[in-house]
């Protein structure tokens, strides 16, 4: 989808030579723009979108049933990943990994005290 399109149907219309013409996304479409900014099906039917709810939440559905299943024998690359780099950290590093992902917030850009950290630690 186009980042025009986009806008047209976040706006709601769509403009020619100065004149508004609304416009209505397909439930399909809505649905799929739903999904990749994680709106779920119970907004959707909250903004009167029961159609577009449907429609997601067949998606979720089909995106549920082909996730790979783990793989045999506990082997787990993207955890193995995770913790091998995890123990190449100091415990305070550790901890600090830990609240930022309980946080759920992003990375904070390195500062000077944390890289002279790095450097003497």
């Amino acid at each position: 989808m186009s980042d025009a399109r986009w806008r047209q149907i976040t706006k709601g219309y769509v403009s020619v030579q100065g004149h508004h013409s609304p416009v209505r996304a397909p439930g399909e479409t809505l649905a799929r723009m739903a999904m990749a900014v994680r709106v779920t099906p119970t907004e959707l039917r909250g903004a009167g979108r029961d159609d577009a709810a449907a429609e997601l939440e067949l998606l979720l559905e089909r995106a549920e049933q082909e996730r790979p299943s783990p793989p045999q024998g506990g082997y787990a690359p993207p955890l193995d990943a995770v913790t091998a780099i995890m123990a190449a950290l100091s415990p305070e590093e550790q901890e600090e990994v830990i609240r930022r992902l309980r946080s759920g917030s992003p990375a904070r850009p390195r500062s000077e005290e944390y890289d002279q950290h790095r450097r003497t630690g």
